[in-house]
């Protein structure tokens, strides 16, 4: 019996074991200073495309067992920085919420892209704080049973304790090599997100998400409308679903890659204001 809920899930372990591997080899091998920046800079991009990994774990776990995905939660923990605890909840209550960005709070989405008072879209700065800072506040609809604690008291020691090892071992490398990443793929996600999404104002499920086809490395991340419809669905079985709707998906929704997704959301929604809902 395989330990894995899809054979698929097996190309993002190899990845993540990858990245972990070239994190460790460049803690332990690289002394210099212009080294491990370098390193750093190079680790970077490459420790934020394991968000979609994160993202797709956190909707439908990888293995069967769950000791094995605590495990795959704490490497991938230490490359993006997310952990089952912070953005797992916030992002659940974005699924149920994301067509109600004028509601009020307790049922709006916790990442608005929309400026209540003035029915305006934000700018991005406006946004991209907010988010990072949602992962670890309550959201006013998380109450009762909706509470969602996360992490235990042992994983979040765990996690506290390993950061420090590596800080006072290798400092520099520390920084370089781990948090700096994890920081910047947090604000990266953030700006993802916001381009997902921002100046859609619809209440329709079909035109409030932009889509683009993305490399085979962001585990089809892309196919953003088809995963609203059916977030639980394993991310491999997402371009037959949008295969299946993207007749009724705008044409304006539709991003040639993924690098284009901003430049082509602030060509063909420019500022976008008050809409016409």
């Amino acid at each position: 019996m395989t330990i894995l809920r899809y054979k698929a899930d097996l190309a993002p372990i190899l990845h993540l074991l990858l990245v972990l591997l070239v994190q460790l080899t460049l803690y332990l091998a690289i002394d210099s200073s212009a080294g491990l920046v370098i390193g750093g800079l190079v680790m970077t991009p490459i420790c934020f495309f394991t968000v979609p990994i994160t993202h797709n774990h956190f909707h439908l776990s990888i293995f069967k067992k769950q000791s094995l995905n605590r495990i795959i939660e704490l490497i991938l923990f230490f490359q993006n920085g997310f952990t089952e605890g912070t953005w797992k909840p916030t992002h659940n209550l974005h699924h149920a919420y994301y067509l109600d960005q004028r509601s009020c709070v307790e049922l709006r989405d916790p990442n608005t892209w929309l400026n209540s008072a003035t029915g305006d879209k934000l700018k991005l700065h406006r946004y991209v704080i907010p988010f990072m800072l949602s992962h670890v506040k309550k959201h006013a609809s998380m109450s009762g049973t909706r509470q969602q604690y996360g992490s235990s008291w042992k994983v979040r020691t765990l996690r506290v304790l390993m950061i420090l090892v590596l800080i006072v071992v290798h400092p520099l490398a520390a920084v370089c090599l781990f948090l700096g990443p994890m920081a910047v793929s947090q604000f990266l996600t953030a700006v993802h997100s916001y381009y997902q999404h921002a100046g859609l104002d619809t209440n329709d499920p079909y035109g409030a998400s932009f889509n683009y086809h993305g490399p085979f490395f962001l585990y089809n991340i892309g196919y953003h409308t088809a995963h609203h419809l059916k977030p639980g669905l394993h991310w491999s079985r997402l371009p037959a679903v949008h295969h299946e709707i993207e007749m009724r998906i705008p044409v304006r929704n539709m991003v040639s890659c993924y690098v284009c997704l901003s430049t082509y959301t602030k060509a063909i929604l420019p500022g976008v204001g008050k809409s016409s809902r």
